[in-house]
């Protein structure tokens, strides 16, 4: 019994059933998911419903954080570093026109929480934080002392 085969066309018959297709199709699903997840260097808040798309830069004497943030604001945005741990929340608003009902949508709102953990410590003094044209930029000096700062997001003037 052959089980490799290639199916041709996407449409099946209703009459047969391939379990080996099925499982392939269900494995390249598992698949597409794992993609979208970040990892345990970035991991999303539990209760999150919306997780923005984070980068994580070395910069030799820093590190540098960039954050997909369209169509938030800077007073929206809260940013918290403990030891080598630092924490974006904040909140993106559905963004639907008043008077308006809304018919399909696939923009992600709501509330959100990312922690991202260091590979060492950082200097919570001189932390800078921008909102420019939709993405957050954190700029971590790294340090060996470790303290509890909250970070203020400033925005440029292109907002």
């Amino acid at each position: 019994m052959n089980w490799s085969r290639v199916r041709s066309s996407p449409l099946r018959s209703p009459f047969q059933w391939d379990p080996v297709y099925e499982i392939e199709e269900l494995r390249r699903a598992l698949e597409r998911m794992g993609e979208r997840t970040a990892g345990p260097e970035s991991a999303p808040a539990a209760g999150s419903d919306f997780v923005p798309q984070v980068g994580l830069y070395d910069a030799g004497a820093a590190f540098v954080v960039r954050v997909d943030l369209p169509g938030v604001q800077a007073g929206d945005v809260d940013i918290t570093v403990q030891g080598s741990a630092l924490t974006i929340c904040g909140q993106r608003d559905a963004g639907c026109p008043c008077d308006t009902s809304c018919l399909s949508s696939e923009q992600s709102a709501g509330r959100f929480a990312r922690t991202i953990e260091l590979s060492e410590g950082v200097d919570v003094d001189h932390i800078k934080a921008t909102l420019e044209r939709g993405v957050l930029e954190i700029v971590l000096p790294k340090n060996k002392a470790n303290g509890v700062k909250k970070v203020a997001v400033t925005v440029c003037k292109g907002e």
